[in-house]
């Protein structure tokens, strides 16, 4: 495997001390150290120690002939006993059938940085002849402890200041030699649900292993886990070897990204490297450049396997998720889609309803633009939809203002990394195009246009830029849908580099306009879930209610709904899911808005139905739901336990969800019952000793003062429940 390599260290030398170090003006060989709030870096002559109240991580400096070698010698959960079994490297680098670990690096630098929430240690590290590197490559690696958070934030990146290319087969972004025996558990991502169901595969090894996954936990009660910021995919990968254990990439194991062209199990649109290990794909490095390899959140737990999603979800929603509003949506896309009634007068419609019930935004799907100047890449309003648009002066469409008026905000579709081929900007710019993938892709005939743009052009990124940033100066928009993304080579650059280079380009306009939510299409596989798309925002995850079951019965929608947060908790909060609610005849099939309204509020909550059609109990009731939402939507927006087992999607299994806050020691309780029996809630992340009050939301009714033990034993009745139907509580302690 290309991530194993044979472990030696006869090479190195134990010298005399020699590392080079900066710290705020701090001369090389100088103690050093730094505060911020419980973070703190320490640094003397021979160690170097990065920690705060949950997590440590500790260093030393081997001094060698060659210059200072570093591997972590010390990982613990808070106070508690090092996880280390023995000295660990940092990094390992695949050079096709060389594997390159960073013993065979020397430490070229090492500074500390303060940060508003946080310290980033940053070590650079330059290779020693025997790597057989040449002189000119370097490894940046940064690593990042924020405030009250057990999980350090690990940032890896090649530099490469030689006239030659360095081709990269595969790298591990971090690496722990952990106290043994571990149990390891996996979690690989997919995304897709246009095609399929199974959004998480989790696997349990013991022994050795080298595993597609994005996640993987080692321990049981406590120890240390990975989480890649990677797609699911071949390529993402997690592994042990002995006592060593890593996660990272091997690019050779992809061949192609087949897009929507696949959709057949059990591949769909993956297609592998059928010569693998012989590597077909690398990363190319080009020369007096650089590539960030990608980023690793590891972490430490203690206290029970539920603590590290907590430690995890703590870190992602305080610190790497750039925050962004928590509303209400409404979607165009259902029922409307293309048709003719999507236009300004039905829109207004919806929109005077919205405003009765605490809908935030309306977002208007694909085909809000078009016409000539205005299809897509052009990026203008569809003057026969929604009139009264200025291209000129830069005035939107009437329907812009009717929102406004209406306290509505407006949200709108786009597919940024693709054009229409009738487009103007694509015909003045052809070279902007990927060539040769999306010259062929504009020829096939598509309302929005399947052109493919090359994102890794920097002029076409401006322009991106610039029309993103015209479009919320001028016309107010306040939320974007991306979509159609989907990855493709480009002549120099591998679909690696066109993905990554979105993701970077999304990052951009997260930076100049945090007001502004920008959310991501995952109906297909292989676009950036989980991890990658996660860390940037909500996604649309749905596209239709339209499931079976393997023996070719539908799936209800509420069945489904819970079946996507299901798959999602306790990792990735479901908050970040775009799932749909009221499509489809919902209603009318039989289930009551206190049971659809529940599952919506623990997801992106979007409306996917015509409003004007809502029965005056159901608009009442959805009503009462949305204010509770905006009152607490801050409280659902983290972490959320999984309490049940079986998994809902065959309508039958109940399932309880807990959104819980372990700081303030209080959550809630959301229940759903089927068409089986009542679910059993066995509450996680309760303090021992104490005692809570659960309360329904709906009534204000107390059920009752129960102590953590007996709710954590699963002891509370909810055999009460009719079928098909929900009950949330408020958990709070005493």
């Amino acid at each position: 495997m290309a991530l194993q390599r044979t472990e030696t260290r006869a090479w190195r030398l134990h010298g005399a001390l020699l590392a080079v170090l900066a710290l705020a003006g701090v001369a090389a060989g100088d103690d050093a150290s730094l505060t911020v709030g419980d973070v703190s870096w320490t640094q003397t002559g021979t160690t170097a120690v990065l920690a705060n109240s949950r997590a440590s991580r500790a260093w030393t400096i081997a001094g060698t002939p060659t210059g200072g070698s570093v591997t972590t010698t010390a990982l613990a959960a808070g106070r508690g006993p090092s996880l280390i079994a023995g000295s660990s490297d940092e990094f390992t680098l695949g050079l096709g059938p060389l594997a390159v670990d960073s013993s065979q690096f020397r430490l070229e630098s090492l500074t500390a940085a303060a940060k508003p929430q946080g310290i980033t240690a940053s070590f650079v590290f330059a290779p020693l002849a025997a790597s057989g590197l040449p002189l000119g490559v370097s490894v940046l690696r940064e690593v990042t402890l924020y405030r009250d958070v057990g999980v350090f934030e690990i940032t890896t990146t090649l530099r490469n200041a030689t006239p030659l290319p360095i081709l990269l087969s595969s790298v591990s972004l971090d690496e722990i030699r952990g106290t043994s025996p571990a149990s390891a558990e996996i979690h690989a991502y997919v995304g897709g649900s246009d095609w399929r169901d199974d959004f998480r595969h989790v696997a349990f090894e013991s022994g050795d292993f080298d595993d597609e996954g994005e996640l993987v936990r080692f321990g049981t009660d406590g120890g240390w886990f990975f989480v890649t910021e990677r797609r699911g995919g071949a390529a993402s990968r997690v592994g042990r070897s002995a006592d060593r254990t890593w996660a990272g990439a091997d690019f050779a194991r992809d061949l192609l990204d087949l897009g929507p062209l696949a959709t057949d199990p059990p591949s769909y649109n993956r297609l592998e490297n059928p010569l693998y290990p012989v590597p077909v794909r690398a990363r190319r490095i080009l020369p007096f450049a650089e590539l960030v390899l990608g980023r690793v959140a590891t972490g430490v737990y203690t206290g029970g396997a539920e603590q590290a999603p907590t430690a995890y979800v703590a870190y992602l929603t305080r610190y790497r998720q750039r925050a962004f509003p928590r509303q209400v949506l409404l979607n165009s896309f259902h029922p409307w889609s293309h048709g003719a009634d999507f236009n300004a007068a039905t829109m207004q419609q919806q929109a005077d309803v919205a405003a009765t019930l605490g809908i935030d935004t309306i977002v208007l799907d694909d085909q809000w633009q078009g016409g000539p100047g205005g299809e897509s890449g052009d990026w203008q309003w569809d003057a026969a939809r929604f009139p009264g648009a200025d291209p000129a002066s830069g005035k939107p469409a009437d329907i812009a203002a009717y929102f406004a008026t209406r306290g509505i905000k407006l949200g709108l579709w786009m597919s940024p990394a693709e054009f229409n081929g009738a487009s103007l900007t694509f015909q003045r710019h052809p070279q902007w195009a990927c060539i040769p993938t999306g010259l062929a892709t504009s020829q096939i005939a598509d309302d929005a246009g399947l052109g493919v743009w090359d994102m890794t052009n920097p002029e076409l990124r401006a322009y991106l830029s610039a029309t993103v940033d015209r479009m919320i100066g001028d016309w107010g928009v306040s939320y974007f849908k991306f979509d159609f993304q989907v990855w493709v080579d480009c002549l120099l650059h591998d679909y690696n580099d066109y993905e990554e280079a979105f993701a970077a380009w999304v990052e951009s306009l997260k930076g100049a306009h945090p007001e502004v939510t920008f959310s991501f299409d995952e109906t297909n596989d292989q676009r950036m879930y989980a991890f990658e798309s996660v860390a940037r925002g909500p996604s649309w995850f749905e596209n239709a209610h339209a499931h079976t079951l393997p023996d070719g019965t539908r799936v209800s929608a509420p069945a489904q709904l819970l079946h996507d947060v299901w798959m999602a908790a306790p990792w990735i909060p479901p908050s970040t899911l775009g799932v749909g609610l009221f499509d489809g005849g919902t209603l009318d099939a039989g289930y009551t808005a206190d049971l659809l309204l529940p599952i919506a509020a623990l997801t992106h909550m979007t409306f996917w139905t015509d409003l004007t059609k809502l029965s005056p109990q159901d608009r009442a009731t959805t009503a009462w739901w949305l204010g509770w939402y905006h009152d607490h939507a801050s409280e659902l927006v983290a972490l959320v336990y999984r309490l049940t087992e079986q998994d809902p999607w065959d309508g039958m299994a109940g399932a309880v969800f807990q959104p819980w806050d372990p700081v303030a020691d209080r959550g809630f309780l959301f229940v759903f019952r089927q068409a089986g029996d009542a679910p059993i809630a066995r509450l996680q992340g309760l303090a021992p000793g104490h005692r809570y009050t659960l309360t329904n939301v709906r009534d204000g009714s107390v059920i009752g003062s129960f102590d953590a033990a007996a709710l954590a034993a699963g002891t509370l009745d909810l055999s009460a429940l009719s079928a098909s139907s929900a009950a949330v509580f408020a958990v709070a302690a005493e």
